[in-house]
């Protein structure tokens, strides 16, 4: 339930909907993030995305491989910001009352399964149509679904 909410953009801070930084790379030493995209398609660990922008950044990160505390794998820059949708844009700013109804629930400490009913009847028909078909396939044919897309988009 936690991830069907967080990924559906109706529990962000408002800043988060119109975030002035989100494609700008001036306000930040270094960016984490997942790695998305065919380069790591057959890894199942996972794999994150650090850019680095100033010498700050470039310090930090030199000392942690020093220390070997991370393992680098040098990629372009583009490479990952070609799929991170979210670098690109802000979110979606849903409406604030259906917004409200679900931080509240949240701030009140409601279930999680209880929270994200409340989210599904807020949802259009065509979304609900959609989350339901998606539960119906199997969690590794959605896998191969993703990586498919991600090599179909990269190429």
């Amino acid at each position: 339930p936690f991830y069907s909410l967080f990924f559906s953009d109706f529990l962000l801070n408002d800043a988060c909907y119109f975030c002035k930084t989100k494609s700008s790379f001036d306000f930040a030493d270094i960016r984490l993030g997942d790695f998305w995209g065919s380069a790591f398609n057959n890894r199942e660990d996972g794999i994150s995305a650090i850019s680095v922008f100033t010498n700050v950044g470039k310090n930090i990160l030199d000392k942690l491989k020093t220390d070997r505390k991370i393992i680098l794998l040098p990629k372009e820059h583009d490479i990952c910001i070609k799929n991170q949708s979210s670098l690109k844009k802000s979110c979606f700013n849903h409406p604030y009352k259906e917004k409200q109804l679900l931080m509240n629930l949240l701030k009140n400490k409601i279930d999680m399964s209880k929270i994200l009913k409340e989210y599904f009847k807020i949802l259009s028909l065509k979304k609900r149509i959609f989350l339901i078909i998606k539960k119906l396939i199997p969690n590794y044919s959605m896998v191969k679904f993703r990586k498919f897309y991600h090599y179909y988009k990269e190429n």
